[in-house]
């Protein structure tokens, strides 16, 4: 999902047979060819470019990684040569750097993590290894402050590991965040006071998160509230921040259902409804104060979208077309 520069939302999803498409507002149900070329591993990632032009990632089928650009959305182009003897999997993770630069994230065939980034005349470096043995895609957010980057995944062992760094300066070795392990891709956020906030369902099925702690590191894995009805969360969490700050996380639960909980005690938990076939994913709007979340249906490769009503009561499901590829 992708906020555009002047607030209109855009959605990027996968069909069936790995064509990348894409809708925006005010036309939902309308799903366009997004670019020309190889059919794509997942739902591409999208942001923008310090111009503000969005750029729109994503793993092709050979296992490289594509990019493709406002306004004309061109066939889908190698962001740079693999390296000697890797593959990339998955979806990758995209941020911006403090000066605006885009960079991006891949998972090799290697079990380690790629970066790429923009590079000064508007093309981009090579790839380089972060290193790590992964088994999850990478999530990475910008740090407030001094705007470095810091990049989150689970590793072969089921831990949760970040490194941290900037172009320029250089990366961190990988360090765990406790010994816990887990299931799920890790979802990250700012606090409104800054700090950076994860989320991770465990092995367990059990939704853990944990924050920064000024001057002091990370807080330790909680466990939030139990799941509702028993059993486990399905897929991966994701976590937004609404309009006044305070994070918001989405789950899909062993009822296939959207389920939701928020801050400052994250629980209980409250459904939404539905039945999901996939995890659900979410975005904070521009053009009107509210979040908005997406699940593709049961059986019917359809995308559903829900948002938050200004009495804070939600919308229900509505149905935005589709032919849409369960990640």
């Amino acid at each position: 999902m992708l906020v555009n520069q002047d607030g209109h939302l855009e959605a990027f999803f996968r069909q069936a047979d790995g064509t990348a498409v894409h809708s925006w507002q005010p036309n939902w149900g309308t799903w366009y060819t997004l670019a020309g070329g190889p059919t794509v591993q997942t739902a591409p990632v999208a942001g923008l470019n310090v111009d503000g032009t969005a750029e729109a990632f994503a793993v092709g089928s050979d296992g490289v990684v594509y990019h493709t650009w406002q306004p004309s959305w061109p066939a889908w182009t190698p962001v740079a040569a693999l390296p000697s003897g890797i593959t990339f999997t998955g979806q990758p993770a995209l941020t911006r750097n403090l000066d605006g630069r885009l960079e991006v994230f891949a998972r090799g065939s290697d079990g380690a993590y790629w970066h790429s980034w923009r590079v000064s005349g508007g093309g981009w470096s090579g790839w380089s290894s972060l290193g790590g043995s992964f088994s999850s895609e990478p999530s990475v957010a910008e740090n407030a402050g001094d705007g470095h980057l810091e990049v989150f995944g689970r590793d072969v062992t089921g831990v949760v590991r970040h490194a941290w760094g900037a172009v320029g300066v250089g990366w961190s070795a990988w360090y765990t965040l406790g010994p816990s392990t887990f299931a799920s891709r890790t979802a990250v956020a700012r606090n409104a006071a800054g700090p950076l906030e994860i989320f991770s369902v465990g092995s367990d099925g059990r939704l853990y998160h944990q924050w920064q702690v000024p001057n002091q590191g990370w807080s330790g894995w909680v466990a939030a509230a139990a799941t509702p009805g028993g059993g486990g969360w399905q897929g991966d969490p994701a976590v937004v921040a609404n309009p006044n700050g305070s994070l918001e996380v989405f789950l899909r639960g062993p009822d296939d259902a959207v389920w939701h909980a928020w801050q400052p005690s994250w629980g209980p938990y409250y459904s939404l409804g539905g039945a999901a076939d996939s995890s659900p994913t979410v975005v904070r709007e521009q053009l009107f104060p509210t979040v908005t979340v997406w699940v593709n249906g049961v059986g019917t490769h359809q995308m559903y979208e829900q948002w938050r009503n200004a009495d804070n009561s939600w919308s229900g499901w509505q149905a935005r077309g589709g032919s849409i590829a369960v990640p």
